[in-house]
């Protein structure tokens, strides 16, 4: 390839304005988000995490009672843990509901489960995956376990039932108001209902020590250690029915979805450390409105009772809206310029949401609903959960289709770039493609057409772009390029390569830019005896 690094290196001085623009240009491109399915023929899904540090495995959560393990891409065939016959799944609320990995599982093996069991009560449950414990245990052990909380509830309804370790490594579970309308009926203070009420752990958010053992008191909670019956472990209050809530993993910030009655949803936020004894409202407030009851404190207009805590963001049971499912902040490595930005997900209208809050105000509220829509026959819809994996990525979780989405930077399509000649079979060749850019897929197929039947070529690659006479037609990349071995071309003028991004020598990294063009010798073409196609632009992202 003498003579095409000779042209390419005599271009690159040239080249170096145009080609920042280029590839600055295909950066912001890169920007856009998709959803990716990586694992199917799950049962109802409503939870995904994994421990910190493992790179190839993600668990989830079935609600049937079954904790599955997706490696690799690959859903294993024996669940991790089977509590199928304890869990009580009949209606829509109950069931195996979260699962949370101890800060030090690497070296405990310890993890915790909350699910309703056969009465109906609320159960946090802690194992012991191994009596050797290591990142890499695929069936768990169960005979050492014991349960940590016990909660009897009224209802098969508001549950909440999310786990979460916190910044302070205190483990958080939240519990729904018991079930009920408006936080009213048997089982349900009659007074304040349970969510106001501290003689009650429902409607709560509690926060427990798993390292101190029973009776699990932090110490240091808003009513540790009082000696008016207040439960030791709440932290805080006012919820109706809390399905998922989270972390922020810079700052400990918590962002709560809490599900509403008959009209307004919510998201709260509390800065780090400020959850100590919150009051989020429920049930004298939904959302930013007061209810009917009486006896009950609203902060209507804001400000008027600065003791309850306000949600950030609000909507309306309009248009098919029915229930937010809470999520995640994002602060992974994959797409930096989403650090900060919270998933969250509107149950029966599909819709998935994210917002920035700066100040305790919602910014860069977008709707990504059409942009995450898989392609193809694909759906992501019924989102019942977000959660990340070992790395901080991010993963959704599509309750009645069963599958778990990676939702990651989309890859821009290559485009065609730098026309070519004609040859002596026609127009001139073109280069094409299949598969995707995607570095993790790896299945970038490179084609070719309109070629000269039974003879031979290469397809080359580089990351510079030009377009510079060479032999019969135009050279396209201006840098240091590599050839990708010999092709023989087919009768019917093709030619075709099977790219491999992480091989040597053509590696490269996700959000680097590389053009490719195909070589091919044509003596019937007369001059030079040999041509080159147009050139593929490929984008390369995660």
């Amino acid at each position: 390839m003498s003579a095409l690094s000779t042209r390419a290196r005599s271009a690159r001085a040239a080249l170096g304005a145009g080609l920042a623009l280029f590839l600055l240009a295909g950066g912001v491109r890169g920007q856009a988000l998709a959803s990716r399915r990586v694992a199917s023929g799950l049962v109802h899904p409503v939870c995904v995490t994994a421990p910190a540090g493992d790179a190839h495995r993600v668990f989830v959560v079935e609600q049937d009672g079954r904790v599955r393990i997706v490696r690799d891409g690959v859903l294993l065939p024996t669940p991790f843990l089977d509590l199928d016959a304890e869990v009580e799944s009949a209606a829509r609320e109950q069931g195996l509901l979260a699962l949370a990995f101890h800060p030090q599982y690497a070296t405990n093996g310890k993890y915790y489960v909350c699910f309703t069991d056969l009465a109906w009560s609320l159960v946090v449950r802690e194992y012991v995956a191994s009596a050797t414990p290591s990142l890499d245990v695929d069936v768990s052990d169960n005979a050492n376990a014991r349960d940590v909380v016990v909660i009897p509830k009224p209802a098969p309804t508001h549950n909440g039932g999310c786990l979460q370790f916190g910044p302070d490594g205190m483990l958080y579970l939240s519990v729904g108001d018991g079930g009920g309308g408006y936080d009213t009926g048997p089982g349900h203070d009659p007074v304040m209902g349970n969510a106001q009420s501290l003689a009650t752990r429902l409607g709560k958010l509690l926060r427990i020590d798993v390292d101190a053992g029973p009776p699990w008191d932090p110490g240091d909670n808003p009513w540790s250690d009082d000696a008016d019956g207040i439960d030791d472990l709440i932290w805080a209050r006012g919820l109706r029915n809390p399905w998922r809530f989270s972390f922020d993993a810079a700052n400990g910030d918590l962002y709560l979805g809490d599900v509403g009655q008959n009209q307004w949803e919510e998201l709260d936020w509390l800065p780090h450390a400020q959850g100590f004894g919150a009051n989020f409202g429920w049930r004298c407030q939904e959302a930013l409105h007061c209810t009917p009851y009486p006896g009950c404190i609203c902060n209507v207009p804001r400000g008027t009772n600065p003791t309850l805590v306000d949600p950030v963001l609000e909507y309306e049971h309009v248009n098919g809206q029915c229930a937010v499912m809470g999520g995640v902040v994002y602060r992974g490595s994959a797409m930096p310029w989403l650090a900060g930005t919270y998933f969250y997900a509107e149950y029966c209208t599909h819709r998935i949401g994210t917002f920035q809050v700066v100040n305790g105000t919602v910014v860069n509220h977008v709707d990504r609903a059409a942009e995450l829509e898989p392609e193809g026959a694909d759906v992501l819809h019924f989102v019942a959960a977000f959660g990340v994996d070992g790395a901080g990525e991010l993963l959704a979780c599509d309750y009645y289709d069963g599958e778990l989405y990676r939702i990651e930077a989309a890859c821009v399509p290559p485009q065609a770039v730098c026309e070519g000649a004609p040859n002596s079979v026609g127009p001139g060749a073109r280069l094409g493609w299949s598969g995707s850019a995607s570095v993790a897929r790896n299945d970038l197929v490179l084609n070719c057409t309109g070629l000269p039947p039974n003879s031979l070529g290469f397809f080359f690659y580089g990351s510079g772009r030009m377009h510079a006479p060479l032999g019969n037609g135009f050279l396209c990349v201006a840098s240091e390029h590599w050839r990708l071995g010999a092709v023989a071309i087919a009768p019917d003028g093709t030619a075709e390569h099977a790219f491999d991004a992480r091989a040597f020598p053509a590696r490269v990294d996700p959000g680097e830019t590389w053009l490719f063009q195909f070589y091919y010798r044509n003596v019937a073409g007369g001059g030079a005896g040999f041509n080159l196609s147009d050139a593929l632009a490929v984008p390369f992202c995660d």
